[in-house]
């Protein structure tokens, strides 16, 4: 009906409309485009504006006069630097007041001192000498073996015992015996061939084998003798057997920190054993689905990959708050750390890497010393395979 109305009044608005329409697409440019959306838009804010009732539009200018109130009361007020209520730290992003990490406890224990070696060398079961008794026919080279008894043959003399003896000893020796035949011999005894002290380099040696000490030889002396060591050496965790035990030797604070007290002084029948870095481990035990070994790889390995390996399902029992991590650094340096893994899992903190050899103890009820972590997780260690390295050794028995 408005319509039909008022026909002409709405023909003429669309002609308008129609002959604006045509008027912009035959002269559109960026200019007119602009002014257009510009004068939209505040024909829109307009219409916007005029349904805001009349309080709230004026709510912005009554908070500019209440600012401007407290600002000349607050203007009046003295701060003291001192004031711990006006003075406070700003924690960084990701800082936390109680940070997953609770507790840090360093240990090192000093090595064993070593045993000082005796300079001359003494003849052994292997070993071949040189005997020359100068200007007599058929003595003057002699070349003989000593055998696994420790004797040598020896024309005139026959059967002579020479093992654990010098060869200033086997020479006086030897002269003795041919002065009942001769006048004043002149002996010379030399070790054409050292065979007696062996010492076995396994591992990551460039020429892994046996070599044979000729003198005292220290453990730069042998790893030289070796050729060096590979590019997957891992050098923390080189371990030394002698005479039924096995030891920890340190080549990484040997080589790279310098430290002079771990080029220790090998032994016969000493083996040397540098694993791979491809070989490296971490044990998880405690209250977690399988207990095991944890292979690390070319990533970085955290306490929460380390936790997902071996199954991520946790005893409902498990204290996440109380996890303990032994870190090992070397056989005598570690780190006694206690975690707060629920921060981790929430992902309030950074996750905690573990290092090769790193024990993390999940415990089902709280655990009042680190004596009861050991005694708790060393039955599943040892049927794992793994031990216990020297300083937590040392901090069990000391009964903390």
């Amino acid at each position: 009906m408005c319509i039909f109305d008022n026909a002409d009044k709405v023909v003429s608005d669309w002609s308008a409309r129609f002959e604006a329409e045509l008027q912009y697409l035959y002269n559109r440019s960026v200019p007119y485009d602009l002014i257009i959306i510009w004068l939209t838009i505040l024909f829109l804010a307009k219409k916007l504006f005029r349904r805001i009732p009349v309080i709230v539009r004026l709510s912005p200018v009554l908070m500019l006069f209440l600012l401007m109130g407290c600002s000349n009361a607050l203007s009046t007020q003295t701060f003291d630097k001192g004031d711990a209520a006006f003075e406070k730290d700003i924690l960084a992003y990701g800082a936390r007041v109680t940070p997953a990490v609770a507790k840090i406890e360093p240990i090192s224990i000093n090595g064993a001192e070593a045993e000082p070696q005796e300079a001359v060398y003494r003849v052994g079961g292997g070993d071949k000498l040189s005997i020359n008794i100068f200007g007599e026919d058929g003595l003057d080279d002699l070349l003989v073996a000593v055998d696994g008894a420790g004797f040598i043959q020896v024309p005139v003399m026959e059967r002579i015992q020479v093992a654990g003896k010098t060869v200033g000893e086997i020479q006086t020796i030897i002269k003795q015996g041919f002065s009942t035949q001769f006048l004043e011999p002149w002996v010379v005894v030399q070790i054409v061939v050292h065979r007696s002290r062996p010492v076995y380099l396994l591992g990551e040696f460039n020429k892994p084998g046996v070599i044979y000490l000729d003198g005292p030889t220290n453990l730069i002396q042998a790893m030289s003798l070796g050729q060096g060591l590979s590019t997957l050496a891992h050098l923390r965790g080189a371990r030394l057997r002698r005479g039924g035990e096995i030891a920890a030797v340190d080549i990484q604070a040997l080589l790279i920190e310098g430290k002079s007290a771990h080029n220790i002084q090998l032994q016969s029948g000493d083996t040397l054993f540098v694993p791979s870095k491809a070989d490296n481990k971490a044990y998880v035990l405690g209250a977690v689905e399988h207990p095991g070994v944890v292979p690390f790889s070319n990533e970085p390995m955290t306490l929460l990959k380390a936790l997902t390996s071996v199954g991520g399902h946790l005893s409902s029992t498990a204290l996440m708050s109380q996890v303990r991590v032994i870190r090992t650094h070397t056989a005598l340096e570690g780190q006694l750390i206690l975690v707060n893994a629920i921060d981790i899992l929430r992902g309030r903190v950074p996750d905690l890497e573990l290092m090769p050899d790193g024990i993390v103890f999940v415990p089902e009820n709280g655990l009042e010393s680190w004596n009861q972590v050991v005694k708790a997780a060393a039955p599943t260690l040892q049927l794992l395979g793994g031990v216990f390295q020297p300083f937590v050794q040392l901090k069990f028995l000391q009964g903390k």
